[in-house]
Order: structure tokens, then C-alpha cells, then sequence
């Protein structure tokens, strides 16, 4: 087990350097090609093939690395952060769940905490990403205004 859990850090470890990098390619290395992804960004659910609103009319693909570029390429020269904080790793098999919380931004555009969870299978001796999760809390007040000034 420790071997599978310490795999699926360096797996994140990559993803994560992908997206500071702004290298969609690199990122969508750790996803598996049939993964089921709830990101930010509408709709609430996306598979392989379906559109998600990137803003500014914009739909892509974000189970693809074209879509994920053409997300990333909009923060434009601005430096991109990601970061995995906290992460909770359990594996069994070729089973894998993991949890913790992610801060992204692009500076001096935004920066925000966000809680992430994703389920991972062991296919063909490697982990892939099969299911990723995202949110953000709100506020529940009358505005549910997401809560994006938290900090962990």
C-alpha cells in the first residue's frame, strides 16, 4: 500500500506542476480518458465529449488537454499557482480515493482555496484519475455567494 499511495502523490505531484506550468497536456496525463469530472465550471457534470462553460461564451471539452489549455491560455502571461494541500491518500487494490483541498490562481488575477476529491484506478500497472471533484463553499445567506476568501 505504501508503494500505490506514494505513486499516486508523485501522480499528483505531476499534475500538479502541469497546471503551474500551464502544460494541459502534463495535467491530463493523471486523468483516465473515460474519467467523470465535476469541476467549477457548469455543467455539474462532465464526461468525455461534453462542454463546459469556460466564460465569455467560451465551451470546451475540459476532459481534454485542448480544452484544458484553452482554459489555462486565458490567464494569458499572468503566472498560473496550483497547489495540493492536505491530501488524504487511501488505495486498496486497484482502487484509490483522495481528498484534500487545492489553491489556484493567477497572480494578480485571483487566487482561491477550493476541496477536492478524486477516485483513482490502477489500469495496466498505473494510476489514473477516474473521478474528480471540485467545489467551493457558500455562503447561506440570501446571495449564496460562493465563499471564495477562505483560507485553510
Amino acid at each position: 500500500m505504501a508503494d500505490d499511495e506514494a505513486q499516486i502523490r508523485a501522480l499528483l505531484g505531476r499534475m500538479e506542476a502541469g497546471y503551474r506550468a500551464k502544460d494541459a497536456r502534463q495535467v491530463m496525463a493523471a486523468v483516465a480518458p473515460d474519467a467523470v469530472v465535476c469541476s467549477l465550471a457548469p455543467p455539474l457534470v462532465v464526461r468525455g465529449g461534453d462542454k463546459s462553460d469556460i466564460g465569455d461564451g467560451r465551451l470546451v471539452d475540459m476532459t481534454t488537454a485542448a480544452g484544458v489549455q484553452e482554459w489555462m491560455d486565458k490567464f494569458g502571461d499572468a503566472e498560473f499557482e496550483y497547489e495540493f494541500r492536505d491530501l488524504e491518500v487511501a488505495a486498496s487494490g486497484d482502487v484509490a480515493f483522495v481528498h484534500g483541498l487545492a489553491r489556484m490562481g493567477a497572480v494578480g488575477q485571483f487566487s482561491m482555496w477550493l476541496r477536492i476529491t478524486f477516485g483513482l484506478r490502477k489500469r495496466d500497472g498505473a494510476w489514473r484519475i477516474t473521478y474528480g471533484h471540485q467545489s467551493v463553499p457558500f455562503y447561506m445567506d440570501k446571495g449564496f455567494r460562493a465563499a471564495t476568501d477562505l483560507q485553510p
